[in-house]
Order: C-alpha cells, then structure tokens, then sequence
C-alpha cells in the first residue's frame, strides 16, 4: 500500500505551471468583451471616455481604473510595478477575469502579486479580495496602508474546481488600493503532497536567513533542485552528508524560492522564504 502511494505522490506532483491569471500585470491590449473600466484624464478627476481592457478582463460591479503611466490621475501621476499599467479597485469596485485552465479541486496554488494604498484615499480601511468562483478567498490581506508596491503571496489548497478569479476592492468606498502582476500557479496536484512531503522530508528552519536543511528519513538517493518564484532552476551551493542535506542560501536576495526534492519514487516541492 504505501509503495502505491509513493507512486501516486510521483506522477501527481509537479513544478510550478504557468501563471493561470489571463493579462495579470493589466498591459495594454485590444479587447471587445470588457466595458467600462474608466480613465480618469485630470486634475479635477473628471471622466473623458471609458478604455478598452485589461485585456481579457470584465466589470463586475462599479468601475475598476486601469492606470496607463503618463496619464495624469487626478492630479497624481504614478508608476506601475512592472510594465506600463496596473488596476485601482476602490471599496466596491470589481472586475473578473477567466482563468487560463481551471483550479483543480485539492490541488495546491501559489498566489501572488504586488499590492500598493492609493496614496491620495482616505484615512479609511484600504482592503482587497481574491475570489475563486469555486468560492475560495484567494487572499485578503490586512488594511494595505504602504503606498509604495509591496509584494504579497499566499499558498492555498483549493476547495473547488474554479473557472474565473474575481478581485473586489473590499475597504471603505473613498480608499483604494492598486493592484499589479497578480500570479496563479500550480504546486501540485493533490493536497496530500504536503502531509508526505512534512513526513519524508523535513525542511529547517523556514523562513531563512541563510541555510536551510533537509532531514531525510528515505534510505534512498535524494536529488534537490532549488527554483526562484519565476520558476527558473537557479545554481546554489548543496551539498549531503548522512541523511541530512544543506542548502546555502547566502548569496541569494531575500525572497520566495521552491525546493524541489526528487527520489527515484518521490518528487515534491515546497515554498522557501528566505529574508536577509
């Protein structure tokens, strides 16, 4: 029975997929089906004409802003994370989006993205959330006040099968929060990965500074494969001694990073912080 289980573990694990969120850093595109997310023009944040897009993306209730950096946003010119474009959702404001496959009941997904307060809302409560139509909440974060881009990621086991990710600007309606580079990617493929991957491979301590650990209790070869968040192999110094394996993460930057441990039955992988 458990030489069955090791091989079910083998074929259904898996390294991180593609990102799942259709056009989540909201870059400009041509797009017939969204209507109404609104460019705000001037100083005196009156409404000229609605734009076209994010691509692939909706309304769902009131008007999300998709910023263009140059535009002049009420007064307030800004920058996105990355690219050219980001979304605003203030307090019940939303849109939606198809997902590129469907979220797998039980499977196991890493959700990220870049977060930032409009720096011209309110002294009121600026939140957001994540929805799968599956009716998972992805990640609601606590009142997001920095109004410089700060990244924020969970990992979630899901619930349901899931077609469409909604995202609500859930705080009051005069605070907003901006949204940029949203990713759904897929760890594996059935949540009991992670009970067999605490069991047969210990990883400490999580978070890092440094050096991380695996405690093996598996008499067999143990192959370790470090990626970034991207999902690219990186080089870093690894070396075994008995059952236990070191990781040096020394001159890597603070981040998230997966390790991926192999044998010739068993291949999983888990999420590593490493914080200088």
């Amino acid at each position: 029975m458990k030489k069955l289980l090791y091989i079910f573990l083998f074929f259904s694990s898996s390294l991180l997929a593609q990102n799942l969120i259709p056009n989540g850093d909201f870059e400009l595109g041509p797009d017939s089906s969204s209507a109404g997310w609104l460019s705000w023009v001037d100083s005196t944040c009156i409404i000229v004409v609605p734009v076209s897009g994010p691509d692939l993306w909706s309304v769902v209730s009131f008007s999300p802003d998709r910023i263009v950096q140059g535009n002049n946003f009420c007064g307030h010119i800004d920058t996105a994370q990355s690219g050219i474009s980001f979304v605003d959702f203030w307090g019940g404001e939303s849109g939606k989006a198809t997902l590129l496959a469907p979220v797998i009941q039980d499977s196991i997904y890493n959700f990220s993205c870049y977060l930032k307060r409009i720096p011209f809302s309110s002294g009121n409560p600026a939140n957001i959330t994540f929805l799968l139509s599956g009716g998972d909440s992805i990640f609601v974060p606590n009142i997001v006040n920095d109004t410089s881009w700060q990244y924020f990621d969970t990992t979630i086991t899901a619930s349901a099968i899931s077609n469409e990710l909604t995202v609500k600007g859930s705080g009051h309606s005069l605070a907003g929060v901006s949204v940029d580079n949203m990713k759904l990617e897929k760890i594996s493929s059935n949540g009991i990965v992670n009970y067999f991957e605490k069991e047969l491979f210990k990883i400490y301590p999580n978070p890092t500074k440094e050096i991380v650990f695996i405690a093996s209790n598996n008499n067999e070869k143990l192959n370790v494969m470090v990626s970034d968040i991207s999902g690219n192999q990186i080089s870093i110094p690894i070396s075994s001694k008995n059952e236990l394996t070191t990781i040096d993460f020394t001159s890597c930057p603070s981040g998230i990073y997966f390790i991926t441990t192999q044998t010739q039955k068993i291949k999983l992988t888990q999420k590593v912080l490493v914080i200088k």
